[in-house]
């Protein structure tokens, strides 16, 4: 970290305060998610509320990262993801009051435990994808549709992360059934 503080200095000195504006406020950023992760967890420890999930929140500034398009686009958080996402938003508006946060869920990514063929995995992927393994963990099969309309995603997302699903034989398709 102090490296890249010193770096971000040097920039300044080299080509001008403007030019690192949003890199220095993106490390900012990075720095800032880190200590409220901290006292989150704090919080929970003292609130005795456990998540049953690892959680790790970067709140970013939007004018700083190259984001593209914010926005939202329609997602329904797995149960899983509803009670941490929840207790973190009411941590967060104690102590900012008047910032909204927006989530960017296609731009998350977790780590799932995963047990196959009598041995388990530590499989890093996107939250969308995550959800759509969580939805198997009460039941062995179901329909794209029915997939479909649980997690609310357009066509688009949908596709593009079954399939990836698919191709890495986390999950398999019965054409018969669909």
């Amino acid at each position: 970290m102090e490296l890249e503080e010193v770096m971000i200095n040097k920039l300044k000195q080299a080509c001008g305060y403007e030019f690192t504006n949003k890199l220095h406020r993106m490390y900012t950023d990075v720095g800032i998610s880190l200590e409220l992760n901290n006292k989150f967890n704090q919080h929970l420890k003292n609130q005795n509320n456990e998540l049953n999930i690892n959680l790790s929140i970067k709140i970013l500034q939007a004018g700083a990262w190259p984001l593209g398009p914010q926005t939202a686009i329609p997602f329904a958080v797995p149960q899983e993801f509803e009670k941490p996402i929840r207790d973190f938003e009411t941590f967060y508006n104690l102590k900012f009051s008047g910032r909204k946060l927006s989530w960017l869920h296609h731009l998350c990514h977790g780590e799932l435990k995963v047990s196959l063929a009598k041995k388990s995995y530590l499989i890093t992927m996107q939250t969308y994808q995550m959800a759509m393994l969580l939805l198997f963990e009460k039941c062995d099969s179901l329909s794209t549709k029915d997939i479909k309309e649980v997690l609310q995603l357009n066509n688009e997302n949908f596709q593009k992360h079954l399939q990836s699903l698919i191709d890495s034989k986390l999950l398999t398709l019965d054409t018969e059934v669909g």
